[in-house]
């Protein structure tokens, strides 16, 4: 993938997330009489961090899934082309 191909899609993935949040915190419902809350408004900060914690882990994860496969893939890919190489050699 291409530098630029990867900048666009790191900007595109941050604007979601800025649009994400900002969806988060004005527009849910506010204060409703009698006390009762309701919507987005009534996450406390407390929930609003640990979704963060746990959804950045899992995107983190993700990646390093990524990586453990593709040098899975890649070790396996090396070791069809040395057993080619061999037999063609006698």
């Amino acid at each position: 993938m291409s530098i630029r191909k990867s900048v666009v899609a790191t900007i595109v993935i941050l604007a979601i997330i800025a649009i994400a949040t900002y969806a988060l915190f004005s527009l849910g419902g506010g204060n409703t009489p009698g006390g009762n809350e309701s919507g987005f408004r009534s996450l406390s900060v407390r929930t609003v961090v640990t979704l963060a914690v746990v959804g950045g882990s899992a995107f983190i994860t993700g990646f390093g899934l990524r990586d453990v496969i593709g040098r899975a893939v890649a070790m396996r890919q090396r070791n069809r082309l040395k057993s080619a190489q061999g037999q063609k050699r006698p």
